[in-house]
């Protein structure tokens, strides 16, 4: 089953950031942390750190569910982050 982007993803205060050229640094540092810290979360659940909450990811990133389809929603959104930046490297060089 091929996962897109959701319009709660498109819309979502990291998509916001994300687009800003003062916030974007912020976004990214945020996408790669948060990775970090759903699987740990999703894997073991433990948390990363103690106030820590897997609502604020959700509700930062505009993703939803629980346990694996959490972290499978998120990953779509990573890896389409991904693609975009290589994507965006390749045509400068």
């Amino acid at each position: 089953m091929q996962m897109t982007l959701t319009d709660a993803m498109k819309c979502s205060p990291f998509a916001w950031h994300l687009l800003d050229d003062k916030t974007s640094k912020m976004a990214m540092f945020n996408l790669i942390c948060s990775k970090r810290d759903l699987q740990l979360w999703t894997s073991h659940k433990i948390k990363p750190t103690a106030n820590w909450k897997v609502t604020d990811v959700k509700k930062y990133f505009g993703i939803k569910g629980s346990g694996q389809a959490l972290m499978d929603e998120f990953m779509v959104l990573h890896d389409t982050v991904w693609d975009a930046i290589k994507e965006k490297e390749n045509e400068v060089e």
